[in-house]
């Protein structure tokens, strides 16, 4: 399934509407040769165009879009600029959502939440706020959704098939997909993180801002990274939340990773009074938990987005990945134990809800495949050694499928778009200030990435939060409150009070 994409729908977009607005040892590298050629603005125009919403009195908004191309054949990304409520800086904050592949919300039924979250968070009433879908999702066209890869998404999700019959799936369906959108005149290798970089360059350079704020969430930190490899000068701070490194294996760590995750949290509930009494033994509740998914699964009933009810069948590769996106959200991550403890006894009851959930994600029409895959087929896959990551899967025990499974793996040989630069996977070395934020209990971007990235930033500062997951700031009210204090001051050493009382 999907892994990176899946974040950014389940962990940034509840994040933000459930709390806030999201948010070692040095190692000699050669400093980094100058960016891959394909991220030029050549080709690349700015326009302005009228809003697509409706603007709430009392509010401003600014609309349009960065064109590559011309004709049938152009790719646009859709930008809003949501105008500060009081006074005003000449520094914007500049969201860059995570994915690949997930859209930001800035269509007319979802711009509501960004009007509240604008209005309600008091750091960001000062600043514009500069929101943009990436190219291929959300309002931005041409659109790389593919129903082809949902409904195979759903039938996998639903049915008791093996490895090598779902791989299959898979294949097919992405095949269809691409022979598609090939027809239809889309230029797949365009959609990476190098044109996003370059989409973001004109846009602001349009919008004419002085000075600005980056800020990235999950894979949106790849791409702030990547635009703070450029060296412009007006960047003026840089927040990264759940930090994506250019240089992360992120396949041949997924397991490595979820495991940490899963055995973190099995650790914290035994220190835990409270939660040792609900889930007492939680690591010997876990071992059977995982044995009986391997061995028969679980039939758990779901709820499909149209209302229907369904049965999925959950093997262990399966309870795996629904419980590893439980990590990706601060309410469901205190929810996990019990969850493990119920199913310890046969009840399934309180998976459903988070079978539900992946289910819908995995089955969604609008899921952003296409996107997804092209970025990660581009910019991943051909680094890393997809039968050295299958290979040392073996030695992973019951996270071993959970690897085999990610899409990318399965899919990036039938879906060809090229290979980003060599010098895109260096560390990005530059002298901005950058908040870098992780999760202690993050399954898919450790600490250790977060620390691995300030190696280089000479004025980078990182802050690990234990017992939040993926999406830091959305999950805890210190992060938010340091995040403050860094945007206000960048230049100074990021401290709150309240981080003496994390443990």
């Amino acid at each position: 399934m999907r892994r990176i994409a899946v974040a950014a729908s389940l962990g940034i977009t509840a994040g933000l509407v459930c709390l806030v607005f999201w948010l070692g040892l040095a190692r000699t590298r050669p400093p980094p040769e100058p960016p891959e050629a394909d991220t030029a603005t050549a080709g690349r125009q700015f326009e302005t165009l009228p809003c697509w919403f409706e603007i709430p009195t009392g509010r401003s908004a600014r609309c349009g879009a960065v064109v590559d191309g011309a004709g049938a054949a152009a790719i646009t990304t859709r930008f809003v600029v949501i105008g500060a409520e009081t006074g005003g800086t000449a520094d914007p904050v500049v969201y860059i959502n995570g994915g690949p592949g997930s859209a930001v919300g800035i269509d007319a039924a979802g711009i509501g939440r960004w009007w509240e979250i604008t209005r309600s968070v008091g750091w960001l009433k000062a600043r514009d706020v500069v929101l943009f879908d990436q190219r291929g999702v959300g309002v931005s066209t041409p659109s790389l959704d593919c129903p082809e890869l949902s409904m195979a998404g759903g039938r996998i999700f639903l049915q008791p098939l093996g490895l090598d019959d779902a791989a299959s799936l898979w294949r097919a369906a992405a095949l269809d997909c691409r022979q598609r959108l090939v027809q239809a005149g889309i230029r797949l290798d365009a959609f990476n993180t190098a044109g996003i970089v370059a989409d973001l360059t004109v846009l602001l350079d349009g919008l004419g801002y002085p000075r600005w704020n980056l800020y990235g969430v999950s894979y949106g930190t790849r791409v702030a990274l990547e635009f703070l490899r450029s060296g412009d000068n007006r960047i003026r701070s840089v927040i990264l939340d759940s930090v994506y490194p250019p240089d992360s294996p992120a396949y041949a760590e997924a397991g490595t990773n979820a495991k940490q995750a899963f055995d973190a949290l099995i650790g914290r509930c035994a220190a835990d009074q409270h939660c040792n009494a609900a889930a007492p033994q939680l690591a010997t509740l876990w071992t059977r938990v995982l044995d009986k998914a391997a061995h028969g699964g679980f039939d758990v009933p779901i709820t499909g987005g149209d209302g229907s009810r369904e049965v999925a069948h959950i093997d262990q590769a399966k309870l795996v990945e629904i419980l590893f996106y439980g990590f990706y959200r601060w309410d469901t991550i205190r929810q996990m134990p019990q969850v493990i403890a119920a199913l310890s006894r046969g009840d399934v009851t309180s998976l459903a809800p988070f079978a539900t959930e992946a289910f819908a994600t995995a089955a969604s029409p609008s899921s952003g495949y296409g996107a997804f895959l092209s970025v990660e087929c581009h910019d991943e896959y051909p680094f890393e050694n997809a039968d050295a990551v299958k290979s040392d899967a073996a030695g992973l025990g019951a996270f071993r499928d959970f690897v085999l499974t990610d899409l990318p793996l399965v899919v990036c040989p039938s879906w060809p778009v090229g290979m980003a630069a060599d010098t895109s996977r260096m560390p990005v070395r530059s002298a901005v200030p950058v908040l870098l934020l992780a999760g202690g209990l993050d399954p898919i971007t450790p600490p250790t990435w977060a620390r691995h990235a300030a190696e280089t930033l000479d004025h980078g500062s990182v802050f690990v939060f234990p017992g939040v997951g993926h999406g830091v700031a959305a999950a805890h009210e210190c992060a938010a409150r340091l995040l403050a204090k860094f945007l206000a001051s960048p230049d100074e050493k990021p401290f709150e009070e309240c981080l003496l009382g994390l443990g």
